[in-house]
């Protein structure tokens, strides 16, 4: 069975964009993730069925504290399971401090237009779901990047 999942990481836009998105996934009934960056009425308020809340945190500024990034996203959102780091950026460490706050996924392995993803453990209780489109690599390789897709 072949499953389709849209995750969108918020990157603190608006809420009025963010209703922009749910109201077109809402239109064609879509489900996604959304990685929220900060806090948000709009992503804490969402149908918990139609839609999950992952954290999106920035390490960037806080190498030395792996911890933190991720504790003030989860005060924010307590109910997320998933989580997905800016710039990709993950390491034990981080995938430590996702499994102390009750995460089960991460979602940092991009692997652009790969026709087979496979969600792997991790470690016990906690998986990485690689993703396999993103709109940076859309621009870089063209509107036709597309036909190369060989979903089976």
């Amino acid at each position: 069975m072949n499953n389709i999942v849209i995750s969108l990481d918020t990157d603190w836009a608006s809420d009025f964009i963010i209703e922009y998105c749910i109201n077109l996934l809402d239109k064609y009934s879509c489900k996604a993730v959304f990685f929220a960056t900060n806090d948000s009425n709009l992503l804490k308020n969402l149908n918990s069925k139609e839609f999950e809340i992952g954290i999106h945190p920035n390490f960037n500024n806080s190498l030395n504290d792996l911890e933190k990034p991720i504790k003030d996203l989860m005060n924010i959102y307590p109910n997320s399971i998933g989580g997905r780091s800016h710039g990709l950026f993950v390491s034990s460490s981080i995938i430590s401090n996702y499994k102390k706050f009750g995460l089960k996924y991460e979602s940092n392995n991009f692997l652009f237009l790969h026709p087979k993803l496979i969600i792997t453990e991790r470690y016990k209780d906690f998986k990485s779901v690689p993703f396999f489109w993103s709109d940076d690599k859309y621009l870089e390789f063209g509107s036709k990047s597309h036909t190369h897709l060989n979903v089976e």
